[in-house]
């Protein structure tokens, strides 16, 4: 006991002065720390230096003492590769934490019948392991015991053991009192009886290639089959654990990896949760069982390699459900479905043909959204009533399209950039073609509204084929005036109300006769617009069709009764420097009309007197000319009007206006 006793007090003496050093004692090649009668196998000064066969002592006698070894210590022979075998008394009662982690080198290992603990991560990383038998004292198995011993094979626990089993010969190792499955290995056939698998019971272990995970089982821990990379086929016959809403970080992908290939599912199935196989990048198929009612939002999501998939009886498919199966060449969405969701089938590359069954009333934003081999799309429904943004934008594959009757709402961006898209049938439900709807479909080089339309966005076309294909000037869809290309000429033009006629020169837009609608925003900003010449047939003006037109001075209408105008189609304009020339019987109605009545109303009569006997008028219109004031003298036409401050106007002002004419000349004109 001398030495036991001198040796604690050096011990004592080096930690005070600072010393370091190292407390466990060689004997024999095998390093202790010693109790009065009992020793614990250590750790070795340097890490791997124990190799090859390792026999450890029952009894040793040290320093006239004899010393029982009673257990294995935390980290004894961490990283001991050279480790071939070892022998292990029956003596000991407990491994610690960590005890023979990395040993890679050792095949098989004996637990002896004492020992009642063995600690977390025990044999973690132990590589060549291919066996291990629980004996029936072991009532302990610490956390990740068998961390990474991708090759184990054979898993057992001898009869008796009041904690863990190992039933039918199941190969793994079970919580009785629990139904926890703790540790798996690669021939491991889990019991009907589990109800849990623990945390990182089967982590590493590559050899592992197919499961099944009974009916029972309603919870999977933490990094479970993490590592698990030969694993190819799982079989879920746990409802509870498809049907649970899951995210991101909880699917399938997460619990079994993403390299799984084949999934089966249960055959009494109702339900597959949110995200259940997001991510499932290595799954080339699954059989959803008929019984199935509900597929939750995204439950597919990112399986760039499922090929082709039946989708059973249910109400709708929900968001995002097949997004980025990018493999996905075929598809049978069933009658019972009556709606597609968001982005549903967006970015399914390989999709040539869909058929949209007849109960569908809706198919929201981005459904199918970048399906660039899409070339067939067939509706059996006529109860469709809205197709929302971006639906089938980017379906470049897309050559026509016919639109079911009694669709509604259509949404922006629906076609944009189907750059073979030659042909689409509107039917006449549709009343507004959105923003960017037709944007580069380039081979689409007619377009052919139904009269239904009132409203078109000045962008619909943007740079189609249609778009780019026509002449500047008014753009027409059948009789509305859809916009306007290129830049507005100065140009002489006759006006005739009956007998009376006159010339109008400058930056003048005359609508073709026929037109009844001036489209929405069809000239919104257009600084350049002088005047407009409205046609007998023009029933609307849409919103903001002349918003920003602040240079508008004239307006010459035929229609003898006030046009429909939105409350904002000429923006902000108050009228106030603008003139409406109408008809003699339509005066008293245009000036009573809340938008039209803020111009200033008159007669073609007082318009032609004016021109004819007022020289002050004459001057302004030029005697035949009304685009601006002409010189009496010369050819030469208005440049610029400022009031007497020298405040620049965009048309002439009752009163005295100081005028610049295009020869340079300048002049005072009086307006009454």
């Amino acid at each position: 006991m001398k030495h036991y006793y001198m040796k604690h007090i050096f011990l004592c003496f080096c930690l005070i002065a600072g010393i370091n050093a190292f407390a466990a004692d060689e004997i024999n090649g095998i390093y202790y720390n010693l109790s009065e009668s009992t020793a614990e196998v250590a750790s070795a000064p340097s890490t791997g230096a124990y190799k090859g066969n390792v026999v450890i002592p029952a009894t040793f006698t040290y320093d006239e003492v004899t010393y029982t070894v009673t257990s294995i210590g935390d980290n004894a022979f961490s990283g001991c590769k050279g480790i071939t075998s070892i022998t292990i008394p029956a003596s000991v009662t407990s491994f610690g934490k960590n005890a023979f982690s990395g040993c890679t080198g050792l095949t098989a290992i004996t637990i002896p019948a004492a020992v009642t603990s063995i600690g977390e991560k025990v044999f973690s990383g132990c590589t060549g392991l291919t066996s291990i038998t629980i004996p029936a004292s072991l009532t302990s198995i610490g956390n990740n015991a068998f961390y990474e011993c991708k090759n184990l094979a054979s898993l057992s626990v001898e009869a008796g053991n009041p904690t863990y089993s190992s039933p039918n010969n199941c190969n793994a190792i079970i919580e009785t009192a629990t139904n926890l499955l703790i540790v798996g290995c690669q021939n491991t056939v889990i019991p009907a009886t589990v109800t849990s698998i623990g945390s990182g019971a089967f982590y590493g272990n590559t050899g592992l290639a197919s499961i099944t995970i009974p009916a029972n089982v309603t919870n999977i821990g933490s990094d479970a089959f993490s590592g698990c990379t030969g694993l190819t086929s799982v079989a879920l016959e746990s409802n509870a654990l498809v049907s649970a809403p899951m995210t991101t970080q909880t699917s399938m992908k997460n619990i079994f990896g993403a390299q799984v290939q084949t999934y089966t599912l249960g055959n009494t199935l109702t339900e597959i949760g949110t995200y259940a196989f997001y991510g499932c990048s290595g799954l080339t198929s699954i059989t959803i069982p008929s019984t199935v009612k509900v597929i939750g939002s995204s439950a597919f999501s990112g399986c760039k390699n499922l090929a082709s998939i039946t989708i059973p009886a249910v109400d709708s498919i929900a968001n995002n459900v097949f997004y980025r199966c990018g493999s996905l060449t075929s598809v049978t969405i069933p009658s019972s479905v009556k709606s597609i969701g968001n982005d549903a089938f967006a970015l399914c590359r390989s999709l040539t043909s869909i058929n949209i069954p007849e109960n569908v009333d809706s198919i929201a934003n981005f459904a199918f959204y970048g399906c660039t081999d899409l070339a067939s799309v067939t509706f059996s429904s006529n109860k469709i009533k809205s197709i929302g943004n971006d639906a089938f934008a980017y379906c470049a594959s897309l050559t026509s399209i016919t639109l079911p009757n009694g669709v509604k709402e259509l949404g922006t961006y629906i076609f944009y950039n189907c750059s073979k898209l030659n042909s689409v049938t509107i039917p006449n439900s549709v009343t507004n073609i959105k923003d960017y709807s037709f944007g580069y479909c380039l081979a689409l080089k007619s377009v052919s509204l139904p009269s239904s339309v009132e409203k078109v966005s000045t962008n619909a076309f943007y740079e189609s084929g249609w778009y780019q294909e026509q002449e500047d000037g008014v753009l027409y869809l059948g009789t509305m005036a859809y916009g306007y290309k290129g830049d507005i000429p100065y140009d002489s033009i006759i006006v005739s109300y009956g007998t009376n006629e006159f010339r109008a020169k400058g930056h003048i837009v005359e609508f073709n006769p026929g037109t009844k609608i001036i489209n929405e925003s069809a000239f919104e900003g257009n600084l350049d617009l002088w005047g407009i010449i409205i046609p007998e047939s023009l029933d609307t003006i849409c919103s903001t069709a002349f918003a920003g037109c602040l240079g508008l001075s004239g307006i010459f209408s035929f229609a003898v009764n006030p046009p429909k105008a939105a409350p904002d189609a000429f923006g902000s304009l108050t009228g106030s420097y603008t003139d409406l020339v109408v008809y003699d019987n339509a005066v008293d109605e245009y000036k009573a009309h809340p938008v039209w009545g803020k111009f200033q109303v008159i007669g073609i009569t007082e318009f032609m007197d004016r021109l004819q006997n007022t020289a002050s008028y004459a001057n302004q219109f030029g005697g035949n000319d009304a685009d601006a004031i002409r010189s009496t003298n010369s050819d030469a036409w208005t440049s610029e009007v400022y009031d007497l401050s020298g405040r620049r106007q965009n048309t002439p002002q009752r009163g005295l206006n100081i005028v610049r004419m295009s020869d340079g000349t300048t002049r005072k004109v009086m307006i009454k």
